[in-house]
């Protein structure tokens, strides 16, 4: 969203029309990112690393989006 060129609502928009959220939880989301940046980003990061390790002892890899 923030290298996306879109206006924050034209983002949302887009989030919503092509995944299975409603523009509603999309908005919710985007309000509770912006209440608590530093949590969903630690989270982000924990997720992401959890991800990285599952990866390397698997074999597998994810695929880039």
């Amino acid at each position: 969203m923030r290298d996306s060129g879109l206006s924050r609502e034209e983002a949302a928009e887009a989030v919503a029309a092509f995944s299975s959220l409603s523009l509603r939880q999309v908005r919710d989301a985007i309000a509770y990112y912006d209440d608590h940046p530093s949590e969903v980003d630690a989270r982000i990061g924990l997720e992401d690393e959890n991800a990285a390790l599952v990866e390397s002892r698997s074999g597998l890899s994810r695929p880039t989006v």
